[in-house]
């Protein structure tokens, strides 16, 4: 009699222990994230929030237009971290170096928004993220600037993740920030040296990698469907 009770109690302990962790799991949140490109990141990356892990990425699938859809988990103690108007950022992992996590940014003066589950909000890479931010100023240091990152950026979307890929990412960068810091006097200097030396560093990755930047084709249209009697429908 005494080894049934002892059994039952070890069944209860267990079962209210499985109901536990299923509780605990159950109040994570579970949201989208919609990227262009996800540039390297892979199931089990982090979530960060000012730098300290809040969840991880619960898996990845490509949609039928061919970006990506993140499935992210954040933890239940950490659901304040998830807002609609913070912002989604695809980066270098700052505790996992060679990997890839997201960053959730929150903006100056911006009420959080919590994000239901299931719901899907936009992420960024790094460099969009950056180029958006500064856009408006970069536009009026120099139109023809601003239009000629732009294009640099998109090139630079389409190759693959190597050391010169991220060292060229990093100069782009460089060059930018120094052009809001500087102004009219960097101008000139990014014109006639760097913006030069750029397109030669992408042209060399295009030739190193050409496979990584050919175009979609685009998609054929559809076949009407054939009738009952084999006969294509108008």
């Amino acid at each position: 009699m005494k080894k049934l009770e002892k059994l039952a109690l070890v069944l209860m302990f267990l079962a209210l222990g499985f109901l536990g962790a299923c509780h605990l799991m159950a109040d994570d949140l579970q949201f989208n994230i919609h990227f262009k490109d996800i540039e390297g990141l892979q199931e089990g990356a982090r979530v960060y929030f000012k730098d300290y892990p809040v969840g991880s990425v619960k898996s990845i699938r490509v949609r039928a237009d061919g970006d990506f859809l993140v499935l992210v988990v954040i933890r239940d103690a950490q659901r304040a971290a998830a807002s609609k108007t913070y912002v989604f950022i695809l980066d270098d992992d700052p505790e996992q170096p060679g990997k890839k996590a997201i960053m959730i940014k929150k903006e100056k003066n911006v009420a959080p928004v919590p994000i239901r589950e299931g719901e899907t909000v936009r992420g960024y890479s790094s460099l969009d993220y950056y180029l958006q931010k500064n856009q408006e100023m970069i536009r009026r240091s120099s139109e023809k600037l601003s239009e000629t990152f732009q294009r640099f950026f998109e090139e630079l979307r389409g190759l693959p993740q190597s050391d010169d890929y991220q060292e060229l990412k990093r100069s782009m960068k460089e060059a930018l920030e120094e052009l809001l810091r500087e102004g009219e006097e960097y101008k000139q200097k990014i014109e006639n040296e760097i913006l030069p030396d750029l397109q030669r560093r992408i042209e060399e990755l295009r030739r190193d990698f050409p496979w990584g930047t050919q175009e979609k084709e685009p998609a054929k249209p559809a076949e009407p469907d054939a009738g009952k009697d084999g006969k294509k429908s108008l």
